[in-house]
Parts: structure tokens; sequence; C-alpha cells
């Protein structure tokens, strides 16, 4: 009854925290003719709350009409606005507003009349355009930032590490599932970028808020010998979800082939990278707890469960409805 009523507590709380956006945007901007751009804001059929981004006509370009023509598809909406351009598409730079705000990352791409195309990941911390593809190195390495970022700045991938941590100890078990969970992210993510599988954005946040309850019950039952006989396998599902969700914000978009392949590569071993920085502290305390003889006290373990517990329902509720 108490764990109930904190997790309800949890849930009445629970605005202020939140899951990382997951998905990227793309905007392209592609020259029809002389002085005339089509400008088209790509986004995620399904996005999160507070995800919002807006393009804006570049320096020389005024929009033909205010409101876009919309377009809109099982994995993504396309706004399309006609520009009027007071100069060439090899001198135009695209731009978006909210980038720091959101965390969010921008693919833009601009495509001359010719059908050269040049490509910048946009960011936060990095907006400036350059003629960089999306896949040169600095831009690979923004997105291992943006992945491990995105893990670390995500109270619910942390509290997956923190869970399985503390319930498999710091073992060799703890590894073979650190291994299982991203053997569990590359398959689903190679799903992903084959088109073999895709899942809606927001249809992979509820499975992954799902996980965090299935975590928070684990927790709660006290019994890490049953988990810990599924010591690869329940981790290898978790990653696989995970890993829907994330290789679906990226697909939803557009970006298909060599490039979200690529880019996917990059983000997941961010996210890896992450996982350890989690993992190694956690488990380390775990050591000296240990040697100490000191005995893990029930408040702990009932705080991660209330926790995760309350946390997982409420980004459940929040990604259906």
């Amino acid at each position: 009854m108490r764990s109930m009523a904190a997790i309800l507590v949890t849930l009445w709380l629970a605005p202020p925290a939140h899951a990382h956006p997951l998905a990227p945007r793309l905007l392209e901007l592609s020259e029809l003719e002389s002085g005339v751009v089509q400008m088209t804001w790509t986004v995620p059929a399904q996005q999160q709350a507070g995800a919002a981004l807006r393009p804006l006509p570049p320096t020389g370009c005024i929009a033909q009409h205010p409101l876009p023509d919309t377009s809109t598809g099982d994995q993504s909406v396309r706004y399309i606005w006609t520009l009027g351009c007071d100069r060439l598409a090899t001198d135009l730079a695209p731009v978006v507003t909210g980038l720091r705000k959101s965390g969010l990352m921008v693919i833009a791409r601009v495509t001359a009349r010719d059908g050269t195309t040049r490509e910048r990941l946009l960011t936060g911390d990095s907006s400036e355009w350059t003629d960089e593809p999306v896949v040169e190195s600095g831009n690979l390495w923004t997105i291992f930032r943006q992945g491990a970022a995105h893990l670390l700045g995500g109270l619910d991938h942390v509290l997956i590490i923190i869970g399985l941590t503390w319930l498999l100890g710091p073992t060799r078990k703890l590894l073979i599932a650190i291994l299982s969970f991203t053997m569990g992210h590359a398959i689903s993510m190679a799903a992903t970028a084959t088109d073999v599988l895709r899942i809606p954005e927001l249809t992979g946040e509820a499975m992954i808020a799902l996980t965090i309850i299935a975590l928070a019950v684990e927790i709660g039952r006290q019994d890490r010998h049953r988990f810990q006989q599924y010591t690869w396998s329940l981790p290898l599902i978790i990653g696989a979800i995970h890993g829907f969700g994330f290789a679906s914000a990226f697909s939803g978009i557009g970006l298909v082939g060599t490039d979200l392949a690529t880019s996917l590569l990059a983000f997941n071993l961010g996210l890896e990278a992450a996982q350890l920085m989690i993992a190694a502290p956690t488990a380390a305390l775990m050591v000296i707890h240990a040697r100490r003889n000191l005995k893990a006290p029930r408040a702990l373990a009932t705080g991660l469960e209330i926790l995760a517990g309350g946390l997982g329902f409420y980004w459940l509720g929040k990604a259906v409805f």
C-alpha cells in the first residue's frame, strides 16, 4: 500500500522529469528554378510534447504563402513551403530555431537545380552551416556525443542501467547483460536500417516505458536469483525494444540506407559508452558496500522501485495519450 501511494505521488511530480525526445528532423531546400526554392520540413508522425522546432526561410528568401502544404505518411509528416529567393541555392543556409532548448538534431540538406547536394547536421551545440556531409567524421562524432548525451540525460535509460546493475550486482553476469543489451540494440537497429521492420516513434516510447515498469516489478520482488536466471535473454529483449525506439526515431524522417546505418552505429556507440559510465561506478559502490559487510537498506530498493514504476507509468501514459 505504501509503495502504491508513493508511486501515485511520483506520478503527480513526474511532469518536470522527462525522457529525451528521440527523433532528428529533416529540413530540405530544393531549387526548382531560378529564384524559386521548395522548403520541406519532415518530422515524425508521432512527436513527443515539448519537442517543437521551427524552420525559417533562409536569408534572402520569402514564403509565397504563410501556411505550408501538408503531406502525411505512416512514419512522417511533411510541411512544404514555396519560397521566392534572390540568390542561388548554393548561397542558402537553412535556419532552425529552438535547437538548444529541444536537445534535438536536424539534418539540413540543400539541393541545387543540377542535383548537387550539401548536408549538415545541426544541433544546439553546432548550428553553423558547412558543406560537410552528415556522415563525415566530424558529424559522426557529434552523433556519437548525442547518443551518449541522450542516455545520460534521459532518466528512463539511466533507470534501466541502474536497475540491471542493482539486480545482477558487480559480477560477470552484469557484463553479460550489458553485452546482451548491446546485441539487442544492434539487432533491432539493423532491422530498421534495412527496412525489415519499423515501428512508430511513440509506440517505441510506450514499449520502453513498459520495460521500466517491468524492471520496477523485478526490483520489488527482492529476488535477484530469479532475475539472474535470465541474465542474457531479458537484457537482449530490453535492448531490442530500446533499439527499435532509437532506430525508428532516425528512420521516421526518411533517412535510409548508408546514411541511416552509419548514423545509427555512431549513435549506438555513444549509448554504449554512456552505459558503461553509469554501470561502472554503480557496480564499484556495490563492491565497496559488500566488502564492508553492509546490507543495502530496504528503503533503497523501495525508492528505486517507486521511482522506476512511477515514471514508467507516467511515460507510458504520455506515449499512449
